[in-house]
């Protein structure tokens, strides 16, 4: 039997590359599944690869940080296939700026995207699960820089960092009535987005290659699979955890250069 045969699952953000993959994964094992994006487009393109493939998907245009169109897009899940037993919250923004140039309402935005809209979707499950009172899977998403910091990224740590923690809040808060929450943070990923500014020249990724113990980036697959994990019964122990999905970047304390080597 599939590992999540007929349950439902709704991803926030689920056009992207680790949306897209994250979407057939869940379809694959067995999942009815909600895509939900900003950009509509995105979503539904998802969607159709799930039905190409005889999986059973619907899209929904989302801002997660309108609680209206959150309520209403969980309300819409339930008329189409039933209560929502998995939430993937992937939606998220970054900005790229030195500390000293970036804005109040850059970083605001940016906290409140990555955080905030990640509560409110979460908020909104929660509450439905409470009610039907059979529990569900709830993941999160951060980062490896959730750990840590690069220059010019000041805002999107901090939000990675905040996210890691409202995940153990939320995880202990609702662990008796049978809602698990857990998060995962990925390291750099290869995912077509990132190919293309790599393409472009603008990013060198070999030397975060070099650094990555286990000698490649991890691709959306990678972090697709972990989230099935979570999702499914398999996990049925773990709750308030973070899972770094980083080929070992956060386990090394070495210098630059191959680890293997140091």
């Amino acid at each position: 039997m599939k590992v999540l045969q007929d349950r439902v699952a709704l991803l926030t953000g689920g056009g992207g590359g680790i949306g897209t993959a994250t979407s057939l994964a869940f379809a694959r094992a067995g999942a009815r599944v909600v895509v939900t994006d900003k950009r509509p487009e995105m979503a539904e393109q998802t969607a159709a690869l799930i039905r190409s493939e005889g999986g059973d998907a619907i899209a929904i245009p989302l801002d997660v940080l309108d609680e209206k169109q959150v309520d209403a897009v969980f309300d819409q899940a339930v008329e189409h296939f039933g209560p929502v037993d998995v939430l993937f919250n992937l939606a998220g923004d970054a900005v790229i700026v030195k500390s000293v140039d970036c804005t109040v309402d850059d970083f605001d935005r940016i906290l409140r995207l990555n955080v905030t809209g990640q509560f409110l979707t979460a908020r909104a499950a929660a509450r439905r699960m409470l009610a039907r009172g059979s529990g569900g899977s709830i993941i999160n998403i951060a980062s490896i820089l959730g750990y840590g910091g690069i220059p010019r990224r000041a805002a999107y740590s901090s939000s990675r960092a905040a996210i890691i923690n409202l995940t153990r809040t939320l995880a202990i808060e609702w662990a008796l009535d049978g809602i698990r929450v857990n998060c995962v943070a990925p390291g750099w990923t290869m995912t077509d987005a990132l190919q293309k500014i790599v393409d472009s020249g603008v990013v060198d990724i070999e030397p975060f290659i070099e650094r990555t113990p286990m000698g490649r980036l991890p691709v959306a697959d990678d972090i697709a699979d972990v989230v099935v994990f979570l999702a499914s019964d398999a996990s049925r122990m773990v709750t308030g955890v973070t899972i770094p999905i980083d080929g070992g970047v956060t386990a090394y304390m070495g210098p630059g250069g191959k680890p293997s080597l140091a």
